[in-house]
């Protein structure tokens, strides 16, 4: 009977080591999968749900320049398998352009309209639940052409929206509307030149005060407000203004997404443009509204990033995609320290065009999300999984000063 008892035990643990073993393996395996269907389908966001799963959001279908397109948001698990997927539209030329989960669980999701010289474009807050179900469609903003790039969870519960808004077509403000729990409208704040002025991400800092990022315009060579000005606020809770940082350049430049230091500084990751090429931007503006350092990236190709996020122990990524041929987009991995040193460029290993839109960190993977296809014209919503950079994809001639 002892012996029996005792075989049992270790053959219980032979069976759990086995069992621990291949939970391992699969955690650390290489997730790529493709959502959607044959067209061109994409992801401009992505959170972490409550329950561990991932949400993305973008569009279905899209045809040219905004002239037709659908709103998509799915549902993967943490091993990639995908859970549901929704199509949401409302007049046959939107996107889903922003994301949050609210504290009960349920989805809110930015249905932006894209608007056309016959017709205005309008902002839906929509409130999904769990599943992907319709639950509220919420109007946002006015009359005219308006754009949400962004929406985050303030301290109060409330809402935090960041985009442009313009009563005109042909002249957009930086806008900024603070929202209440029940979706009611308690501020809004704005900037504008005669030209466009976006913003394109916004954080909530632990004492909530609000960081908002994007470009404004000044007159170019034409007098024409069409080049670009990095633009970074700080707001406080009550939407007042507390600096604008001040950014002088030779070169036109955009900040698309930003992140804090533990010490309140701001990440930021965007581009820089000479005449029609764009070039990776990465910089650091400290808490009081003055710019540490900048610097662009100076690839062989065309490149720019779209989001960052912290890794740990002060190092930061960025994601965005680089320009190699007609036929050959590389998704560019930027990893660099909070100073601005160990700048290590990465191009992801994969044919056809890739662009990664939205980046999370998660028990040191690394997850992406965006497009990804064989043409311009074929492309589906992409989630990315890598459990760690392979050394084997660090290019040093990708960046100038790599070391």
């Amino acid at each position: 009977m002892k012996f029996k008892t005792t075989y049992l035990k270790h053959y219980t643990l032979l069976v759990f080591s086995i069992f621990c073993i291949a939970i391992m393996s699969s955690q650390s395996e290489k997730t790529d999968i493709l959502i959607g269907n044959s067209g061109n389908d994409g992801a401009r966001v992505m959170i972490q749900s409550v329950d561990g799963n991932y949400i993305l959001a973008g569009w279905h279908d899209m045809q040219g320049i905004h002239s037709h397109s659908k709103g998509l948001i799915a549902s993967v698990s943490a091993n990639g398998n995908l859970n549901w997927k929704k199509v949401l539209t409302t007049n046959e030329r939107n996107q889903v352009s922003a994301l949050v989960q609210q504290p009960n669980g349920n989805l809110l999701a930015i249905i932006e309209e894209f608007y056309t010289e016959d017709e205005p474009g309008q902002v839906i807050l929509t409130q999904l639940s769990r599943s992907g179900e319709i639950l509220q469609k919420t109007p946002i903003g006015g009359t005219g052409s308006d754009v949400i790039d962004k929406i985050k969870i303030t301290i109060d519960g409330g809402y935090i929206l960041a985009g442009e808004s313009s009563l005109q077509s042909d002249n957009k403000d930086a806008w900024v509307i603070k929202l209440s729990p029940s979706f009611e409208k308690e501020w809004e704040w704005r900037k504008g030149t005669a030209g466009r002025d976006r913003l394109t991400d916004v954080i909530v800092l632990p004492n909530n005060d609000i960081v908002v990022s994007g470009n404004t315009t000044a007159p170019g060579a034409d007098n024409s407000h069409k080049y670009q000005i990095p633009l970074l606020v700080k707001l406080n809770a009550q939407g007042e203004e507390i600096w604008s940082c001040d950014f002088k350049s030779s070169n036109a430049a955009s900040i698309r997404g930003i992140t804090a230091t533990n010490s309140g500084d701001i990440i930021f990751s965007g581009f820089t443009r000479q005449n029609k090429t764009f070039n990776a931007w990465i910089g650091n503006v400290s808490n009081k509204g003055n710019l540490s350092w900048s610097t662009s990236l100076n690839l062989p190709k065309a490149s720019y990033l779209h989001n960052v996020t912290s890794k740990k122990d002060n190092i930061f990524t960025a994601v965005g995609v680089c320009f190699d041929t007609e036929t050959q987009n590389d998704v560019l991995i930027v990893n660099f320290s909070e100073n601005g040193s160990n700048i290590k460029g990465y191009n992801y290993p994969k044919v056809g065009q890739q662009e990664a839109r939205a980046i999370l960190y998660n028990e040191d993977a690394l997850i992406l999300t965006g497009t990804s296809g064989p043409s311009r014209k074929e492309k589906q919503m992409w989630f990315l999984k890598i459990p760690k950079i392979e050394e084997s994809w660090l290019n040093y001639k990708f960046l100038k000063d790599a070391e």
